[in-house]
C-alpha cells in the first residue's frame, strides 16, 4: 500500500491492522467512528485494490491483508 490514505481511509486500516483478526462491517465502523455506508464503501474499494479480505455472504466481514502474505 504505497497511496497517501484520506483520514477516513486510514482509520479503517488502523482499526483492521490493530484487530489483526476478522471484523465485521458494523464493528469496523463503530471503531472508526464512521456509518456503515461509509464503510462499506471504503472496504469494497479496499477489497477491490487487494488490501482487504472479505468473508461471509450474510454477514461479511473483513480482514486486512499485511505485506508478505
Amino acid at each position: 500500500m504505497k497511496e497517501k490514505l484520506n483520514p477516513i481511509e486510514s482509520k479503517i486500516i488502523t482499526v483492521l491492522v490493530q484487530n489483526g483478526d476478522y471484523m465485521t462491517t458494523a464493528q469496523i465502523a463503530k471503531e472508526a467512528k464512521i456509518s456503515w455506508n461509509t464503510a462499506i464503501n471504503y472496504l469494497t474499494a479496499f477489497h477491490k485494490k487487494g488490501w482487504v479480505e472479505k468473508a461471509g455472504d450474510t454477514v461479511i466481514s473483513w480482514r486486512a491483508i499485511l505485506e508478505g502474505e
